[in-house]
């Protein structure tokens, strides 16, 4: 049996709404504390280790758990968020009136539309079934430090629950979630 921990980053400085996928922000002073409770939340979990997106809010949430619990960190690029390309930067309304034909391509398929110089949700969701391998092959009590996308799938699919289900989850910055994987492979969320 092993268990894999799931910290969304801390927050960063953006307008609320904004679509900011793989845009580089660093946390706030905010973000910052958020981190500091989660890891002291973390502090009696066995965990090996850390396992982060490469973007700067990931690896700064990594590295704050990382220091205060002594945990080697790993880059996994499998982690980082959905590129939303142009819509990057921008929040529904922006994307509505600034891309009136990608937006109604994106609202009429948000699961196979790829956005202009960004990616699909479907590609998004590849990648996690990718990670899923990955965390069932290792078999380690391990943090995933990522994104709300990325978490959604994760969730979605360590659940056996599919790829249109990954809207029934939230996991708001600075917060963890946690699945049990027991010796039959079966995942199960803990509250």
């Amino acid at each position: 049996m092993f268990t894999v921990y799931l910290l969304r980053h801390g927050a960063v400085k953006v307008q609320k709404g904004t679509f900011y996928g793989v845009t580089d922000y660093v946390l706030s002073g905010e973000g910052e504390e958020q981190v500091k409770k989660a890891a002291s939340d973390l502090e009696s979990a066995n965990i090996d280790i850390i396992l982060s997106s490469p973007l700067k809010r990931a690896v700064q949430s990594a590295t704050i758990v990382s220091n205060q619990l002594h945990i080697p960190i790993r880059e996994e690029k499998l982690l980082i968020e959905k590129s939303f390309g142009i819509f990057e930067g921008l929040t529904y309304e922006e994307i509505k009136n600034q891309y009136p034909g990608p937006f109604q391509l994106w609202e009429e398929d948000w699961y196979g539309y790829e956005m202009p110089g960004g990616e699909s949700a479907a590609s998004l969701h590849r990648r996690c079934i990718q990670m899923k391998n990955l965390i069932l092959r290792e078999k380690k009590n391990m943090l995933l430090v990522s994104h709300q996308g990325c978490i959604r799938y994760l969730i979605s699919e360590m659940l056996n629950l599919g790829e249109k289900n990954m809207w029934r989850f939230s996991v708001n910055n600075g917060k963890i979630a946690k699945i049990i994987v027991n010796d039959e492979g079966f995942a199960y969320l803990e509250v």
